[in-house]
């Protein structure tokens, strides 16, 4: 099965709306497991030099559901 069409329904099932960008959401998603690693600083500049819009890497690195990664 292919993934453009099993990854909204894994967004569904995890509790997300399905996102139509897969590109951007992947992106999203790497950074966000490295995000302990790295730091918010350093995943921000990451996902700005990959073309992810501000906006977007400001609600996700600030969203409270994200946070609790960073521990």
């Amino acid at each position: 099965m292919e993934l453009v069409k099993v990854y909204p329904k894994l967004r569904q099932l995890l509790g997300g709306t399905p996102r139509t960008d897969l590109l951007t959401a992947s992106r999203l998603d790497f950074c966000l497991t490295l995000l302990p690693h790295m730091g918010r600083q350093a995943v921000a500049r990451m996902l700005a030099d990959h073309d992810v819009p501000i906006g977007v890497v400001v609600r996700v690195l600030a969203s409270p559901k994200r946070r609790a990664i960073d521990s």
